[in-house]
């Protein structure tokens, strides 16, 4: 497994003509509070583990990144497997990708860890980029965090205002009008907490191409009703983005 793969990253900035740097993640500049969290002694992969195998199997993994200490600890140690109640990953896409032409970003970071969480047996539930590109918010949205008038408000309101310009000019989404940007981690949450916000959910067969080519880190999801291998992934394809706004402000507000 290969946990950052840099070298295959996509552009993902440009200069403005006035010098400003337009890209996805910019640093934030307004004041936050600072971190209380620090660096744990204990590494990720063994954390997990005994976390896992401590619990009564009602873990719910929500998943805004590269699948590598998971796929670690399944190999390490199996009986974690059983003890996740489900896994909620935001990533992959079928008709939709972003870091390459057949790849989006989590998936493709590491996608021999993606095949084996996605093969593990587990319960799985992929909110790929189908889903998050129709749960876009806009302006209109950013406004109403910032009428808001709190820390948080202004926090969100700026990044996607950062954000929006970022996909206008970097990325425009076929499903949304111009002005407007997916909170892509945002949605899988959402989903942990309440299922119903998405739409079009179709059980299916899901595997990770992870041979190097083109296809690297695809997430090959099998339309046909009888597939060659057993159905193993709840695949999204759709939101109710109305409910999906009313709960970030209802979370975030």
């Amino acid at each position: 497994m290969v946990p950052f793969r840099l070298d295959k990253v996509a552009k993902d900035k440009e200069i403005a003509e006035d010098g400003r740097v337009i890209s996805y993640h910019q640093p934030y500049l307004n004041e936050l509070p600072s971190a209380v969290s620090k660096a744990q002694e204990k590494r990720a992969v063994c954390w997990l583990i005994e976390t896992l195998l401590e619990s009564e199997g009602d873990i719910t993994l929500v998943a805004v990144g590269p699948l590598t200490n998971l796929a670690v600890a399944m190999r390490a140690e199996p009986r974690v497997i059983p003890k996740i109640k489900q896994i909620i990953i935001m990533g992959g896409g079928c008709r939709q990708t972003n870091v390459t032409s057949g790849a989006e970003f989590n998936i493709h970071m590491d996608p021999e860890a993606a095949q084996i969480v996605m093969t593990s047996g587990c319960e799985i539930l992929l909110v790929p980029l189908d889903a998050t590109h129709c749960g876009w918010v806009g302006k209109e949205e950013s406004v109403r965090f910032r009428n808001l008038g709190t820390k948080v408000g202004t926090a969100v309101a700026d990044l996607l205002d950062a954000r929006i310009e970022a996909y206008d000019t970097l990325q425009p989404i076929v499903f949304a009008p111009e002005g407007t940007t997916p909170p892509h981690d945002a949605l899988a949450v959402c989903a942990a907490i309440d299922p119903s916000v998405l739409q079009n959910v179709e059980f299916c067969r899901v595997d990770v191409d992870f041979s190097g080519g083109f296809a690297d880190g695809m997430t090959i999801v099998d339309p046909r009703v009888r597939t060659d291998r057993p159905k193993n992934v709840h695949v999204a394809f759709g939101v109710d983005r109305e409910k999906f706004v009313n709960m970030l402000f209802e979370y975030l507000g």
